[in-house]
């Protein structure tokens, strides 16, 4: 997510896509070739992902998925660490180095947000989501065998004896099961009982999704003419804008809306704080901040 330049954005109507019906369960084949197996850039997923940045962006634009090596040759050639850097926006500049000359229309991805995204479409349900224990105490009836008084006749003389029945008796019993998956995060916190490793793969889906995200908003920050503007201001808004882009991204990836606002909510708690101090951060990516560019009819944020 390198440095770009920034223009003033009309997001509202982009914003608002998130809210828009998504490709459900698995949009993407398990057994789909790498992403970066089409030369073409025919691939599933970059074709999925050109979609997604192309109804975000308001314009049609394309995604790359790079092989490794290829990855390596574009960081030499381009001057960033391909351990590094994961995806970016090629831009032209005029002469001076001042103006954008044309509107991009590329994203270029690492190898390393390739393959978890293209993990998070071919999954269902998706590796966001948990299903946890759940108790419960539920009233059935029983069959029990009881001794019982009751009155008969002996010679023509009323009288008692004892007998066994079966009577179906109430009993309160306590029944396990498995919820249906649901968000991982929820309520701000993590859902209690899931390993180190869960949390490492789920800050890895995250974060390729924000990638995507972030760099589409690079898409719209880039226009013919617009002047550059310093890094910081260019990055945080991309990064802002880009996580409450996040639940538009993961719905589109097959998600359903309540787990990509979660996605997106456990990104701004766990991931955005470990940027601050860094260009990509800002006090103004709040609720009600000057990067708050929500549609009116999201009021989740981010």
């Amino acid at each position: 997510m390198r440095a770009r330049a920034i223009v003033l954005l009309a997001v509202a109507a982009a914003a608002g896509v998130w809210a828009s019906a998504g490709p459900a369960g698995a949009p993407i084949a398990k057994d789909a070739a790498p992403p970066w197996a089409d030369p073409a850039h025919q691939g599933q997923l970059e074709l999925l992902a050109s979609h997604i940045a192309s109804s975000l962006a308001g314009r049609p634009v394309a995604v790359h998925c790079e092989d490794p090596s290829t990855w390596t040759v574009l960081a030499s050639q381009l001057g960033f660490d391909s351990g590094l850097e994961l995806g970016y926006v090629p831009v032209a500049y005029d002469p001076t180095g001042q103006t954008v000359l044309d509107d991009p229309t590329l994203i270029e991805l690492s190898p390393e947000v390739c393959l978890s995204l293209q993990q998070f479409a071919s999954t269902d349900p998706k590796p966001t989501t948990c299903t946890v224990l759940v108790v419960k105490r539920e009233t059935v009836l029983t069959k029990r065998r009881l001794l019982a008084r009751e009155q008969v006749m002996v010679n023509g003389h009323p009288t008692v004896r004892l007998a066994w029945r079966v009577k179906l008796v109430p009993k309160t019993v306590r029944r396990r099961r498995r919820s249906a998956p649901r968000p991982c995060f929820a309520h701000g916190a993590p859902v209690a009982g899931m390993t180190n490793v869960f949390w490492s793969r789920y800050a890895d889906e995250a974060s390729a999704i924000l990638v995507l995200a972030h760099e589409t908003v690079h898409l719209t920050q880039y226009r013919a003419g617009a002047q550059v503007q310093p890094q910081a201001e260019v990055e945080s808004e991309a990064q802002c804008l880009g996580m409450q882009w996040m639940p538009a991204v993961a719905v589109q990836l097959g998600d359903t809306p309540d787990d990509a606002e979660a996605i997106a909510q456990y990104t701004y708690a766990e991931i955005y704080p470990n940027f601050k101090g860094t260009p990509y951060w800002s006090a103004a990516c709040v609720a009600g901040g000057s990067l708050d560019r929500r549609a009116p009819s999201h009021p989740a944020w981010p």
